[in-house]
């Protein structure tokens, strides 16, 4: 109890002949977070967008015109600050009874993106596109493969292919059921095809991501690889012109002599091939 007493009076005199200290130390430390917050503010990419959410499907493109991206991670669409465009962007969301809020991001996604990012970006999204439609293949097949066996036992039996028809109950109920099994067999069929075509839609998806500049790109490494063969003299061939010999070599394209022309005509290189 004395021990307790003795601590009381020790804090006691400490708060009272220390307040200064403590009033120093406490605004010391206030401050120095205040300042951790602001350079943490400086120095950091924070900026605040606008966040529209809710049912946007059908209006997406008005937001898009308006500067918006869809972003995944926030289930909604990241719009700029902009006077400009602030009253439309109201308007619609006001219209549509769109969700609107105020957020602060510490990434730029209006930042354009580098030709890689944009290509890696295209490429995710085909793939997923590219996946969906394998899982719905997938789902016509497992649907044509439950129809198949359903028909199986008919489609071998050929005294129930043949089998006349009877005009009484038995036989109109025995038309009608054959009349069943081959509506199945069709749809099996139909199934299946449309199966192979979401596969062929998923494998050009995946293989036809492209960039603007990707077609000069492949022009430009055809032309290296035919300046790597290709010289004054060279035999070369042009679909267009046929036959002709080299007399220049240019930046981007070569002058060529055809066999069959009267004047010399600059082609592109990479519109030649050397002749065998």
């Amino acid at each position: 109890m004395l021990t307790g007493q003795k601590s009381m009076k020790t804090v006691i005199w400490f708060v009272e002949n220390q307040t200064e200290v403590l009033m120093k130390y406490l605004v010391l430390n206030v401050v120095s977070s205040l300042a951790k917050m602001i350079l943490m503010r400086l120095f950091s990419n924070y900026m605040k967008v606008i966040l529209i959410s809710g049912q946007t499907y059908l209006y997406r493109r008005e937001i898009k015109s308006l500067g918006g991206f869809w972003n995944k991670e926030f289930n909604g669409w990241l719009v700029p600050y902009s006077e400009k465009d602030n009253e439309k962007l109201f308007n619609l969301v006001n219209q549509h009874s769109f969700e609107l809020s105020e957020i602060e991001i510490d990434f730029d996604p209006f930042k354009p993106m580098t030709i890689d990012e944009l290509r890696a970006y295209r490429q995710a999204k085909a793939d997923r596109k590219a996946d969906r439609l394998l899982k719905q293949a997938e789902s016509r097949d497992k649907e044509a493969d439950i129809l198949d066996r359903q028909v199986q036992p008919y489609v071998s039996d050929w005294s129930f292919v043949t089998q006349p028809i009877t005009q009484n109950s038995g036989g109109r109920a025995f038309s009608r059921f054959r009349d069943k099994i081959s509506n199945k067999i069709d749809k099996k069929y139909n199934l299946l095809n449309e199966a192979d075509d979401l596969r062929e839609r998923a494998d050009r998806l995946r293989n036809s991501v492209s960039v603007k500049g990707d077609a000069e790109r492949r022009r430009q490494a055809q032309r290296e690889v035919n300046d790597s063969v290709i010289k004054i003299g060279s035999k070369v061939f042009d679909y267009s012109f046929g036959n002709g010999e080299v007399v220049k070599v240019n930046k981007i394209s070569y002058s060529v002599k055809f066999d069959r022309l009267d004047v010399v005509i600059k082609q592109d290189k990479c519109r030649v091939k050397l002749c065998d």
